[in-house]
């Protein structure tokens, strides 16, 4: 029902995704270095999803269904987790809350890792716990896969394992100490070389990527890491934006009446949440989807202390207004409700790229995902029109100036590479001399009237736009289209002396 083109960091994955799948075909040069060199600096393991996904079908509806095997381990692995410490009912309850989360419902139909890594965090925990303290070998060893398979999903993976892996020591002090340390040490081993061998030869890359994020973080307005605005970011991300109050309600009281009572399972998962909120918060840059990984932790907290009720009665209306819940939450999530504001706040939080209010509810995130829309993007007449224009059988040159959510550089590129078109599409962002001389070698520009996007990535648009206005002599009007709902646009053809 939803024609939207991806958003920025989708649509790069896609592309990256897609990259792989004409490499692996034999559509591009094969080498070993142009292997390690595809996904960039990001771990490559959720991009191999995608490359599979695109089998099914050249398109971005197609590589969503790179998410499934996710969706599939989030509900089998939390069902099994309820179950062992709690009860079946547990289980279900847990997954079908965790479907539930309005920010769950959104991100699973999005291209993002944050998802794919909940998932693998997910299984190495259920691993961690069946080692029964490093104890059992086969487990422990499927421990170590799950937490290298994390570390190549996302650099933050291992985040949300540290702590609950240092607490597997102490859960059977009375077990062979010789045995559980052989078994930690191979596990430790296979999560290592599983990783490493990406990592050590992309360390640079990875560095230079992460010094550059910092910087974005701190462009972004993100608060500065030591501080109570950072301290309590993803506390209210997860109260506002993930949760919404009723879940988060239910949350709060299921940590505290699982510490109360001691119930089973419970140190295990606050120490998986705290392990990843304490490592995400020492870190500029931050995000709701960071967090993902500890929400079936949070899923299974919410409902776990339901069996601890003495009453049938109360326990089964309990578990009834948990199904209500996720599945109210599930539809207004997907499909809205106009009858209905479209959100209601609280209280007000911080302001930075973004506005992180504590919500009653929300219809949406942020605005940018939510009910599905219906619209004429430009993007693929843009391509066609250029591709008839074109007087040279090269590769086209295109500049983009706007960064706007669903119009910008990336999903452009994306957009021509879906239908395999000759362009190589670049981002024009600074106004300085190797700005204008990387304008002169483009063959087209595409300039937004009014509105841009980010400011923290569009500050030099007006003056990029301005120079373009100002240069008949080099750019010359070719046609114009519009961004539905957003500004005209213009094509400028560029003229070459």
């Amino acid at each position: 029902m939803d024609n939207s083109p991806p958003l920025w960091d989708m649509a790069l994955h896609q592309s990256i995704g897609l990259t792989y799948h004409d490499y692996y075909l034999g559509h591009l040069a094969r080498s070993a270095s142009g292997w390690w060199s595809i996904s960039g600096a990001y771990p490559p393991f959720y991009h191999q999803l995608l490359a599979l996904a695109f089998l099914l079908g050249r398109d971005s509806d197609w590589a969503v269904q790179a998410n499934f095997p996710a969706t599939l381990i989030l509900v089998v692995f939390t069902f099994l987790l309820g179950r062992q410490w709690f009860s079946a009912r547990i289980g279900l309850l847990a997954s079908t809350a965790l479907l539930g989360f309005p920010y769950m419902v959104w991100i699973s139909r999005e291209t993002v890792i944050d998802y794919t890594l909940a998932a693998v965090v997910l299984m190495a925990i259920f691993f961690l716990q069946h080692s029964n303290g490093y104890s059992i070998r086969r487990h422990s060893l499927a421990f170590g896969v799950s937490a290298g398979l994390a570390a190549l999903t996302k650099w933050i993976g291992p985040l949300f394992i540290v702590l609950p892996a240092l607490w597997a020591w102490r859960s059977r002090p009375d077990m062979d100490f010789r045995i559980r340390l052989r078994n930690f040490l191979d596990a430790l081993i296979l999560a290592l070389g599983i990783s490493l061998a990406w990592y050590l030869v992309k360390l640079p890359e990875i560095l230079d990527f992460l010094r550059r994020n910092t910087l974005v973080g701190a462009a972004e307005g993100e608060p500065s890491v030591f501080s109570l605005q950072s301290a309590i970011y993803y506390l209210r991300l997860l109260e506002g934006e993930q949760l919404h109050a009723l879940f988060f309600l239910l949350f709060g009281m299921g940590l505290v009446i699982g510490l109360r009572r001691k119930l089973p399972g419970v140190a295990l998962l606050v120490l998986w949440v705290v392990s990843g909120y304490i490592g995400l918060t020492l870190l500029r840059t931050k995000d709701p989807r960071f967090t993902l990984p500890m929400l079936p932790a949070v899923a299974l907290l919410s409902v776990g202390w339901i069996e601890s009720v003495k009453s049938r009665g109360a326990k089964s209306a309990l578990s009834a207004m948990v199904l209500l819940l996720s599945c109210g939450h599930y539809l207004l999530a997907s499909f809205g409700w106009n009858r209905l504001p479209e959100r209601v706040v609280i209280a007000e939080g911080y302001r930075g790229s973004y506005s992180w209010h504590w919500n009653l509810y929300s219809q949406s995130y942020q605005g940018l995902l939510g009910a599905p829309r219906q619209a004429d993007w430009p993007q693929a007449e843009i391509l066609d029109r250029l591709m008839r224009a074109s007087e040279d059988s090269k590769p086209i040159q295109l500049g983009v100036i706007p960064d706007l959510p669903r119009f910008n550089h990336e999903n452009i590129r994306l957009a021509a590479e879906l239908r395999g078109l000759p362009f190589e599409v670049r981002r024009i962002g600074m106004i300085n001399g190797a700005a204008k001389k990387l304008m002169g070698t483009m063959d087209f520009l595409i300039v937004a009237e009014g509105e841009q996007g980010m400011p923290w990535s569009t500050s030099f648009n007006e003056q990029i736009n301005e120079y373009i206005f100002a240069r008949p002599d080099l750019f010359q009007i070719h046609s114009f289209s519009r961004v539905p709902g957003g500004p005209a646009l213009r094509l400028y053809r560029v003229i070459h002396p």
